[in-house]
């Protein structure tokens, strides 16, 4: 875990940001977990907590945020935390550039009746080591923590009839990845079955954990010929992040 904050003077500042990143080394398309806080002290002005801008070197995701009183140094705050996710984008060293906070224009500042202006603040800056994709994790890349694939059937599989439908539906669910990372699951059809793909349902959950992507796709089966079909195994290959295995 990295932690990191603003340095206080001797005496507590009455607004100042704290970093708190974990854990501090990912693999590549895996997430971390950025916690700001802005610590305001009363009376202090409300304004914007803006989280870092990372370009094209990840993507950063909103979590949630909460409100709640806090001691530093013996002060007493007003506490706003964001809690976000960082997906980098390509392996080696990250910096995270620090969040800033501006406050509100008040009637008096617009005015320039008291010449004060906006109160500002800036968090410190912190950094991500992204490992790159082991060779043995093949393609397409998934670093999770959890993945399951779970099937159901519309009707009894073992008692099809030649001309009636019966829909297999698959959901691919993975901790740690958004939905739109998880691969595509496929049937291929046969002399004695149709197959059609119903176009899949995407749909990613971001909890206080972290990002749970959900893949369901439902295929459809029309037996055209008598006799037993063999259905072909249908698996994922993904990378336990915390495992660092397959």
């Amino acid at each position: 875990i990295v932690f990191l904050c603003c340095a206080l003077p001797a005496r507590a500042s009455d607004l100042f940001i704290e970093a708190e990143l974990a854990p501090a080394k990912v693999y590549v398309g895996a997430e971390a977990r950025l916690v700001l806080r802005l610590y305001r002290a009363p009376g202090v002005a409300h304004g914007t907590l803006r989280p870092p801008a990372l370009g094209d070197a990840g993507e950063l995701s909103l979590l949630g945020v909460r409100t709640y009183s806090a001691e530093r140094s013996g002060a007493l705050y007003d506490v706003f935390e964001r809690s976000n996710i960082i997906v980098p984008h390509r392996a080696g060293r990250l910096v995270v550039p620090g969040a800033s906070f501006e406050g509100a224009l008040s009637y008096e500042v617009y005015n320039r009746a008291t010449g004060t202006v906006p109160r500002t603040a800036r968090g410190p800056a912190t950094v991500l080591e992204v490992l790159p994709a082991p060779a043995e994790a093949g393609e397409p890349f998934l670093p999770a923590r959890s993945v399951t694939l779970e099937e159901s059937w519309s009707r009894d599989p073992d008692a099809l009839s030649t001309g009636t439908p019966v829909t297999r539906t698959l959901v691919l669910r993975a901790e740690g990845l958004a939905a739109e990372r998880l691969p595509r699951l496929e049937m291929a059809a046969s002399p004695s079955v149709q197959v059609h793909h119903d176009q899949p349902e995407l749909f990613t959950e971001y909890l206080v954990t972290g990002m749970v992507g959900r893949r369901t796709q439902r295929i459809v089966l029309m037996p055209v010929a008598e006799g037993e079909v063999s259905l072909p195994e249908l698996s994922v290959r993904w990378w336990d992040v915390e495992a660092r295995s397959c």
